[in-house]
């Protein structure tokens, strides 16, 4: 849903712009900068995980 967003948003943007854009939005986006989950935010190299 994003994606189309970001699309209508910038109508002159390439695939690559948009999915930069996107992945960016995905990292910075309010109330989930370490994910999705409730919880200490983990690497998957962590042997607790």
């Amino acid at each position: 849903m994003m994606r189309q967003n970001l699309r209508r948003e910038f109508p002159d943007a390439s695939e690559e712009e948009i999915e930069a854009k996107l992945t960016e939005w995905l990292h910075t986006r309010p109330g989930a900068e370490n994910g999705d989950c409730p919880g200490k935010p983990r690497t998957l190299s962590d042997p607790a995980a």
